[in-house]
């Protein structure tokens, strides 16, 4: 989500070296900033401080404190604030004191963070927004780029683990499927993503592509199984070769997950389904020409990980989402 304010930050600092400040999951499987950009021209260096949903605040806080003198020795002169927009001022102090101890003085993007009812709704534009306020050049709200500059040699790779996954489908109608999630809350289930699968291979003869991390490869192949076609990409490809095969397939149907996003940023129209644990609007896919199914109850905005009910799931049906796939994708669904 970040992409579009790294864009902005380059063309207003054209000459400077720029480094990627971020957090690594201890003992997950999450994606890294590193594995998002790297080859991508963006950044000269990475460096990352451990983190983990699984200890203190205190020992998440001590272990910023103890990346200072690493900080230091590199002699930044600015920082630029790409935290999420859910920040509390706290956490913000606590980083601006963090960081003037490190040597660093001169910060943009922290002292922007707006105040709900003025804050754009898509989180990318949140970002940007705080930027704006420090004098950086953005661009209008919902117009943001997402450019991942993917070398020819990924571009290659991906196409070439593609083609060996076929056999006489190269002419036919490529879907991409993201059935997994690291959290359990946002999870639509695989018999909903199967029946919808079953629907559009016997009316539109698709051919299925799951993506996601390797440990969505067993859902993959279970949902192979039941459709009796497909091709399981989960943690067959890295991030930047998945964005290529993203590209390849006419449109998307998953979760809201970073593989919504990375298929969004590569100008593949997304059927998302959205729980509602957060804000609308907030993490929806950018763009226009996207799908979102998300349902209003009571209990949206609880911010779980996990749910025993997930009602706001499952009032939303196979069915339902199929028909209105082939109501506004009537178009790429009859191109073949």
């Amino acid at each position: 989500m970040i992409l579009p304010a790294v864009l902005a930050i380059r063309r207003f600092f054209p000459d400077a070296e720029f480094s990627l400040y971020s957090g690594k999951e201890l003992r997950a499987r999450r994606v890294t900033a590193r594995q998002v950009f790297e080859n991508s021209g963006y950044f000269d260096r990475f460096v990352f401080f451990p983190k983990s949903k699984k200890i203190s605040a205190f020992f998440q806080a001590l272990a910023l404190f103890m990346s200072i003198p690493r900080l230091k020795l590199m002699k930044f002169d600015t920082l630029v604030y790409l935290v999420p927009s859910n920040r509390s001022v706290q956490q913000i102090e606590r980083d601006r004191k963090i960081f003037k101890l490190a040597g660093i003085h001169h910060f943009i993007g922290m002292d922007g963070f707006y105040q709900q009812a003025d804050a754009p709704r898509h989180e990318a534009d949140r970002l940007l927004a705080r930027l704006a306020h420090d004098g950086v050049e953005i661009p209008a709200v919902g117009k943001a780029k997402f450019q991942l500059n993917l070398s020819e040699q990924e571009k290659r790779a991906a196409d070439d683990w593609l083609v060996s996954q076929l056999q006489n489908e190269k002419n036919r109608l490529f879907v991409a499927f993201a059935p997994g999630s690291n959290m359990q809350s946002k999870r639509w289930g695989i018999a909903n993503f199967s029946a919808i699968g079953k629907k559009l291979i016997e009316k539109y003869d698709i051919i299925p592509v799951i993506f996601g991390a390797t440990e969505d490869a067993d859902i993959g192949r279970l949902l192979i199984k039941s459709w009796k076609r497909g091709i399981n990409a989960a943690g067959s490809l890295s991030v930047r070769q998945a964005a290529v095969a993203l590209s390849r397939c006419s449109f998307f149907i998953g979760n809201d997950t970073g593989t919504m996003h990375l298929a969004a940023a590569m100008h593949v129209r997304c059927v998302a389904i959205f729980s509602a644990r957060d804000e609308e609007e907030k993490w929806y896919p950018y763009g226009t020409g996207h799908i979102v199914f998300r349902e209003h109850i009571a209990c949206q905005g609880c911010m779980r990980d996990s749910c025993d009910h997930k009602t706001c799931l499952t009032r939303i049906s196979p069915l339902r989402v199929f028909r209105r796939v082939e109501k506004e994708f009537q178009d790429i669904l009859q191109s073949r």
